[in-house]
């Protein structure tokens, strides 16, 4: 894809990726690296594993386990970030879900939702996928973008709480709605994993008397 890309799009696309080319210029650089179909293809994964779903990041991260075993050192540089990001976003969740469970018993379907069928966590293969980036790109420029993509991270946590803080000031009536909402999908989460892991184990709700 990195060595053809005009065989990835339409004769219209194809004519302005070589004029984007053929001019030297920032912006015209800037505008060729969209057209590039490989950082087209990882940022779509990248945002697709973004969202949970164990098989959905499962999927993705054995494509960039595949990209770091047989593309160029120089494309999988390219790209590092955006591989990362998800990886790391799901280590994070991992460890915040063993804090809670350290704080206090959430019940064993909470806690299967960080395991997979054959008892092993979720954050095995991401952890291989990121020791695979970082012998392929090296330990020095893979612990920069790491620490590139933590601290980015970090920032969009700071403002999300800064925003929701202000907004608790300037619209109560909107942060009063949001803290509702949030309650009743919690409550609404907590009632479904209850009642999965009810009949896991083979039991069921009591009908109601007048339906006895």
């Amino acid at each position: 894809m990195h060595l053809y890309p005009r065989l990835c799009y339409t004769d219209g696309d194809s004519t302005q990726l070589e004029a984007n080319e053929s001019d030297g210029e920032d912006e015209d650089a800037v505008t060729a690296d969209k057209k590039n179909p490989c950082t087209w293809l990882i940022v779509r994964l990248s945002n697709i594993a973004r969202k949970p779903g164990r098989l959905r990041r499962e999927a993705v991260f054995k494509c960039f386990a595949a990209f770091a075993t047989v593309c160029d050192t120089d494309l999988i540089r390219k790209h590092l970030e955006l591989m990362i990001q998800p990886l790391e976003r799901v280590l994070v969740q991992s460890k915040a879900h063993e804090e809670s469970l350290a704080q206090g018993y959430r019940g064993n379907s909470y806690r299967n939702s960080f395991l997979k069928s054959d008892g092993t966590s979720i954050t095995e293969l991401p952890t291989e996928v990121l020791q695979l980036l970082e012998e392929k790109c090296g330990t020095e420029e893979f612990m920069q973008a790491m620490s590139l993509v933590k601290s980015e991270a970090r920032d969009k946590r700071e403002a999300r709480k800064q925003r929701i803080a202000a907004e608790a000031v300037t619209n109560p009536e909107a942060s009063a709605k949001r803290k509702t909402a949030r309650q009743a999908m919690k409550k609404n989460s907590k009632k479904r994993k209850i009642d999965k892991f009810k009949k896991g184990r083979g039991v069921f709700t009591k009908k109601p008397r007048h339906l006895s």
